[in-house]
């Protein structure tokens, strides 16, 4: 889930290890001058390397390699880890979960985040001082809870009908996009302990290779005309890279050149959650982690039943945009493999819709 939220709970990740900052060996680092001790700073960890290159010792296998506040990374090592296949006929019904937002409709100042490193670009929610939209009433939260929108991203993949992280009864998408919100709280995302992850499949407009899934059969899918305005706008003007090459053997460290990577941003824009939503609010919930290192078990998940449609130029402006070392998003997408789960998920429906989406085309 994010290039953006690897800093998530780091410092909690480092409590529980009993560790200080300081005394948290640097196995990789992307981006920042290591210091002259060698030892690692905050930033050091946010910007260690990964990838989703499966036969990379920097891919999702060996997460927990790279960091080692990255240990729940590792195949069965939590016990509610991210992405998973949403069995439907699992899933409990409670009609009384719902969530609720403060000003779903109007669209705040945001800007378009890129580094070409490989992870997904996101639209990034401008700061304090700008119009915050929040999240509330979400499942196994606390009461009164509030959580701030801090981001807009979309995952694809290598394949173009297997793009989304999640799947429903063992189907995938092009495209899953994801709304993160954190615990209002804290003061920003990279300190928040606790998160809400809003996740929406996103299908191909007049694509031959639609899923074909009886959960979703009811579903109206509705074209999310402003995402694909965004999608097309800013990705399919992201820059080339060809600053960094990963060439190196060594799986533990690179520092082969201390270079502070291009990242492309200040693209100023606007977005708004009614901008991702499907037409029908109908939800899967789960209690889960990031789909990103460090991995981290603090993400409610609501996964929105039906789907929402962008045109083929859209889908291949995402796919399509560089990353280092002259390869595009497409090479090896930016999914983590389907891991293990054993926690229920709930479902707010049964064969009846819930809520319409409230804002005028």
């Amino acid at each position: 889930m994010l290039r953006g939220m690897c800093t998530v709970a780091f410092s909690l990740a480092l409590v529980l290890l009993n560790v200080s900052v300081k005394e948290v060996c640097c196995f990789g680092s992307q981006g920042n001058c290591l210091p002259t001790s060698n030892k690692c700073t905050v930033s050091d960890i946010k910007d260690a390397r990964f990838t989703y290159d499966e036969d990379s010792c920097h891919g999702p296998e060996n997460w927990y390699k790279v960091h080692s506040c990255w240990y729940l990374c590792e195949e069965d090592r939590g016990s509610r880890q991210s992405p998973i296949d949403i069995e439907t006929e699992e899933a409990t019904t409670d009609k009384s979960l719902t969530f609720s937002f403060s000003d779903v409709c109007t669209r705040v100042d945001a800007e378009y985040r890129n580094c070409g490193s490989g992870h997904s670009p996101h639209f990034e929610v401008k700061g304090s001082n700008n119009k915050k939209i929040y999240l509330s009433d979400v499942p196994n939260t606390p009461p009164n809870t509030k959580y701030v929108l801090d981001n807009v991203h979309i995952h694809v993949g290598q394949e173009e009908d297997e793009g989304s992280e999640h799947s429903i009864d063992d189907t995938f998408w092009p495209m899953e996009a994801h709304m993160v919100f954190y615990d209002s709280k804290f003061p920003s995302l990279g300190l928040a302990n606790s998160l809400v992850a809003m996740m929406v499949m996103i299908e191909i407009d007049g694509s031959p290779v639609a899923p074909d899934v009886e959960a979703t059969q009811d579903c109206d899918v509705r074209f999310a005309s402003h995402l694909d305005f965004l999608m097309r706008t800013h990705f399919g003007n992201s820059d080339e890279y060809s600053f960094f090459e990963d060439d190196s053997d060594d799986c533990t460290f690179y520092d082969e050149e201390c270079v502070k990577p291009k990242c492309e941003g200040g693209e100023h824009l606007k977005i708004s959650p009614s901008d991702v939503l499907p037409s029908d609010w109908s939800f899967y919930s789960y209690r889960g982690s990031l789909t990103s290192p460090g991995c981290n078990e603090i993400v409610e998940w609501i996964a929105l039943k039906c789907p929402i449609k962008v045109s083929s130029v859209a889908f291949n402006a995402l796919r399509n945009i560089p990353v280092n070392g002259g390869s595009t998003l497409q090479t090896h997408g930016t999914r983590r493999p389907i891991q293990s789960n054993e926690l229920p998920i709930q479902k707010n429906f049964d064969k009846e819709k819930t809520r319409q989406h409230p804002c005028p085309k």
